[in-house]
Parts: C-alpha cells; structure tokens; sequence
C-alpha cells in the first residue's frame, strides 16, 4: 500500500517527533508551506498487508446504519427516542474513529522515520493522544426501553481491536480480583499504586469500554470507583455505559454514600449524560413465548422438571453427576444434578446459602441450561434471599443461559411488593433513611428481573442463545405434554 499523506507544519505529530529526531531532518521533511505539501505530496514506502501497520478504520456501517437496517429486516420497531440516542453515538462514533485512524497513521509515520534512520527504535512511543471531547457517556432510563440495544449497535460499529463490552458488575469483580493478585504479589519494586497499575493494563489494550448496567450497590466498589475512574480518565479511555439512574442517583441512601458524592461529581464533570425513556418495556412485546415456568404449587411440577432433566441428558452422550462440586475462590460450590452443560439445583441451593455474583457468575460458566426448582413469593422478610434470587437471574441473563423453574406464583406475582411498601412506610414514619431498611433499590430491581424473566422465555431468546441439541424441545415446551405422575 502506497500512503500519500501530506503533514501540516503545525502539526503536534511534528513537536513531539522533533524530541526524538534529527531536527533539521524534519524541517527539510515537513516545515514546508502547506499549499507545497497539497501540490506534491510525499510519498512513503510501501507497508506489507501483513503489517500490524496496515489497519485502517472502515466508516461504511454507522450505528443509525445498523438500527435503519434492523428496522428494515422487522427486527425492532423504530422509535424516535432511541434514534436520538443513537445520533449522540453516531457523533462519538466519528470522533473516535478519527482519532483512531490519526493513530493508525502516527504508527506508519514512525515506521517510516526508522526506516530511513530518522527515528531510533528505542525512542518512547510517539502516538497521537486524543483530544478529549468527552470521556464517560452515561445513557439511563427505564427497564427494557432498548439502552442495551442502542449500545450494543454502537459498540458493534466500532471496527477496531482496542474495545471491550462487559457487564459493569463483572467488569468489578474483574478489577477487585486483580487487585488482590496485586497485592499479593507485593510492589515493592514499583512506585505505582495497584489501581494505577490496573488502569495502566486496562488502557493499553482498551480505548473505548462499553458498560452494562452501570450501578452501585456495594460500598467496595463505591469507594474504589473514584480512584478507577481518575486513572481512566487520565488515560484518555473513553467510557459508554447504560444505567437505570441518572448519576445523580448512583448508590441512593447506600451506606456512607457522603463518601461517594466526589464520586458523582467526578462522573458530572466528565460525562455527558442522555435519556432514554420511552415509556414502553420492549422486552414484554413479545407476542411469542414459551412457558419454561412452571407453578411449583401444580402436584406435577417436580415430575416434570424431572423428566426434563432427564431428556435434556439423553440428548447428549454424557453421564449425570449427582452434587457435582465446582472450586471457586477456595470452596465448593455444589450442584444438585448437573449433565455437560445442563445445571439442575432448587431455589435453597443457591439463594439460601451466602453466595454473591462472583459465585452466580461462575455456575453460568459451567452451564449453557438452569433447572431451577421450587422459587417461592420473595417479600420484605426475604430480602436477602430476593436479592441473591435477582443478582442470580441477572448473571443467567448476561451470559445467556436458557431458565427452566417452578415457582410458588406467575413472574408477575413473584414479588411480594405489597410487603417492601408497607415496611417503606413503616420505616419512613420513623425516619429511617436507608435504602437497604426500605426496599427502594429492591423495587428498582424487581422491574429490572421480571423484565428479563419474561424475555428468557421468548421463542427469539431461546433461539439466539439455546443449544442446538435443545432448541426443538424448548420451542415446543408444554407442560400438557408430559406424561408424568404426580
């Protein structure tokens, strides 16, 4: 490939190239008059295809292309409110492929200079740093109004390497693991704080993250995301996350959240901040549904999960294993039955015990299907086992797993609300504050997992994430069809 690229003498390129280079070698190079360079461009040599340097930044699929396109195929209905959103994303989209494509040409550049011996190879790197517009994009709403949706098509457009779309509680849970490897390690050779070290390993392969569900409900991850976020920002990452709150309400009434307000302004003063509102929850639009839940209170229900278990294992040629235990963070996690990647446990195993979603995350890495038996009404006397019971199903969600339960009552009833707003009132009427004692962020999250329940059962969920092997028998589960004793 022949690049003929002329460099303008204000150039910063050129400021910095002028520490690392024979001088009067890049004025006779470059500091010539401009409409000289337009009339005759330099040529530089040409770079082999299978160079690391010959990358360049396709701009012919936008994210309004994709959404436009998705449209046109009947895969969403078009919405003037996610349009919006998106038309946000389109500016940013094209502010960062041109400077990743300025980046792209700053490496060649630097090819070029050490071939000719301008340049010595052990010069610190040269790169374009980009001129921040913005560093954090923080799209909020309602539940299944369609942030994950508009995200992902831009994170989609995005033709470059240096990406990375992740969970925000996993993405965590990534960052306090590799800190305590850090630690143990020990640091005394260096002079950087672990959380700079981390940011540091983060920006040399990322540029742009693409956060789900960014909130904040533990005090750990409160007090270590300011620091996170400084070296971030420093670092020029650029930062696209959804979230159901404005910043504003990030970690509401959480414990010592006086400690967490810098935080917010931090995120203010560095964010641009979009709604996404539609008043619509798109995941309950779904005509097209299969009952894999089942009501527990139905004499047959055991029988037929059962059975299901059963035939699900027949379809493969691997055995069944009883209590299988899975080593995570130096104990055992137990599965009741489990055959390949087919998980059976009731609702005690996994939201009685103390588990948390780094446990949650690990069982939906060993399984692709969940039988989960015996789910009862959650209220206010059962927060606890509530909220392991929606960080649970937020994990199977994410890693697109296929959902197969009996429950005490419908998904629409599985909460008891009535109980968390009664205590709210009692709570409020001696001024108690916390969020934990009023089951505000219960209610927040309770829209956000039945939204996703009643997704996990359509037949356009099942047909993007179930297995092959299983796909026929879930498109076509009915309880009717099972001859089974009670």
């Amino acid at each position: 490939m022949l690049l003929y690229r002329p460099i303008h003498r204000t150039s910063p390129l050129i400021l910095r190239l002028s520490y690392h280079c024979n001088v009067s070698c890049i004025n006779s190079l470059f500091l010539k008059p401009y409409s000289q360079l337009v009339s005759r461009p330099l040529p530089i040599f040409s770079i082999p295809k299978n160079s690391h340097l010959y990358s360049t930044i396709a701009k012919t699929t936008t994210p309004l292309q994709i959404y436009m396109n998705a449209i046109q195929k009947n895969l969403i209905k078009k919405d003037p409110h996610q349009i919006s959103v998106l038309q946000s994303l389109q500016n940013i989209y094209f502010e960062i492929n041109d400077y990743l494509d300025n980046q792209t040409k700053s490496s060649k550049l630097r090819w070029m200079l050490e071939k000719v011996k301008l340049l010595k190879k052990t010069c610190p790197p040269m790169g374009l740093y980009m001129q921040v517009f913005f560093t954090l994009f923080i799209l909020y709403g309602g539940v299944g109004t369609g942030k994950t949706t508009v995200m992902d098509m831009f994170y989609n457009s995005l033709e470059t390497d240096l990406k990375k779309r992740v969970h925000f509680h996993s993405f965590m849970l990534e960052i306090h693991a590799r800190l305590h490897d850090l630690k143990k390690q020990g640091l005394k050779s260096s002079n950087k704080q672990p959380i700079t070290i981390v940011a540091d390993e983060i920006a040399s392969v990322t540029k742009i993250l693409c956060f789900d569900e960014f909130q904040v409900i533990d005090i750990a991850d409160a007090m270590l995301l300011r620091q996170l976020l400084t070296e971030l920002f420093k670092k020029n990452v650029v930062i696209i996350c959804t979230s159901n709150r404005h910043p504003d309400d990030l970690y509401k009434n959480g414990l010592q959240r006086e400690s967490f307000l810098s935080t917010i302004e931090l995120l203010k003063d560095n964010c641009i901040v979009q709604s996404l509102d539609t008043g619509t929850d798109y995941r309950r639009n779904h005509s097209s549904s299969v009952n894999l839940y089942i009501s527990s209170q139905d004499p047959k229900s055991d029988a037929v999960l059962n059975s299901t278990f059963d035939h699900l294992s027949s379809l493969t040629a691997y055995p069944i294993i009883k209590n299988k235990k899975i080593h995570f963070l130096g104990r055992d996690l137990t599965i009741r039955q489990s055959s390949h990647d087919i998980g059976y446990m009731k609702f005690q195993d996994i939201c009685q015990d103390n588990l948390s979603a780094a446990d949650y995350i690990e069982i939906a890495k060993h399984y692709k299907v969940i039988i989960l038996s015996n789910v009862p009404q959650l209220g206010a006397a059962e927060r606890d086992q509530a909220r392991r019971f929606i960080t649970f199903i937020d994990s199977l969600y994410e890693n697109q797993i296929v959902l197969v339960m009996s429950c005490e009552y419908d998904i629409f009833n599985l909460f008891n609300i009535m109980s968390f707003d009664s205590q709210k009132i009692d709570c409020n009427s001696t001024k108690t504050k916390s969020g934990l004692v009023t089951g505000e962020e219960e209610r927040f999250a309770f829209d956000r997992t039945l939204s996703r329940l009643v997704e996990m059962r359509t037949k356009d969920y099942l047909n993007l994430v179930a297995p092959k092997t299983y796909l026929n028998f879930f498109l076509n589960f009915d309880i009717k069809s099972f001859n089974v004793d009670s």
